[in-house]
């Protein structure tokens, strides 16, 4: 099981370094699983997406989260559960690819937009 971050979901000017070495996990994700796939072993890669693990505080932390749909950062069980099942027999023709588990987080401004119009 690999992990990357969103970069390929969309451009990042600013996270140019990062870009760079999760679109080699990505690559690497594919050519890893053709490589132990007919040792039936499967490989993916997870992109958990925001996840709330502290490192983002106040204003921060509010503009991610008015960017879910459910109005919550993702926890770590929630990537713990899909990998979890990944791992599963249930999973076994899954193989070579990226889980955008992201709560369909938005990217942009929708939560900088929510939150200047709730200062009002």
């Amino acid at each position: 099981m690999f992990f990357a971050s969103g970069q390929h979901q969309g451009p990042m000017a600013n996270e140019i370094t990062s870009s760079l070495s999760n679109g080699a996990i990505l690559s690497m994700t594919l050519s890893v699983s053709d490589f132990l796939v007919d040792d039936g072993i499967t490989v993916n890669c997870i992109n958990p997406g925001p996840v709330d693990t502290a490192y983002a505080t106040g204003v921060a932390h509010e503009q991610v989260r008015w960017g879910f749909p459910a109005g919550r950062w993702g926890q770590p069980r929630d990537v713990a559960n899909l990998i979890a099942w990944l791992l599963t027999d249930d999973a076994a023709w899954i193989t070579g690819q990226v889980s955008n588990s992201t709560g369909g987080w938005r990217r942009g401004s929708r939560g900088q937009l929510r939150l200047s119009s709730e200062r009002r």
